[in-house]
């Protein structure tokens, strides 16, 4: 995972147990091509824009479409990562 930055790494090591460890390299290559393309976003793009995970676009569909990880966890984790890290700054006057 040399072209991820560390930083971006450990914060997605919160989603790992989500995963399996195929699906999870998906999320990974997901998230990094979400990041780093500039243009439309599609599969087709992001087939041939990851640059460590060499897969066919079917591969990117099927992760999307059929296989099974929880979005209601995966939020729950992503809000409470955020609760944690940043409570400080989202606080005004003692609220949020």
């Amino acid at each position: 995972m040399k072209y991820i930055p560390y930083a971006i790494i450990t914060t997605l090591e919160i989603y790992k147990s989500i995963f399996s460890k195929k699906t999870y390299s998906y999320f990974l290559g997901f998230v990094w091509c979400f990041i780093a393309l500039k243009d439309r976003k599609c599969m087709t793009k992001f087939a041939s824009s990851c640059p460590f995970l060499y897969r066919h676009v079917s591969g990117w569909c099927k992760f999307l479409s059929e296989y099974k990880w929880d979005l209601v966890e995966l939020q729950q984790r992503f809000v409470n990562f955020l609760i944690e890290n940043f409570m400080p700054q989202l606080l005004f006057r003692g609220r949020i």
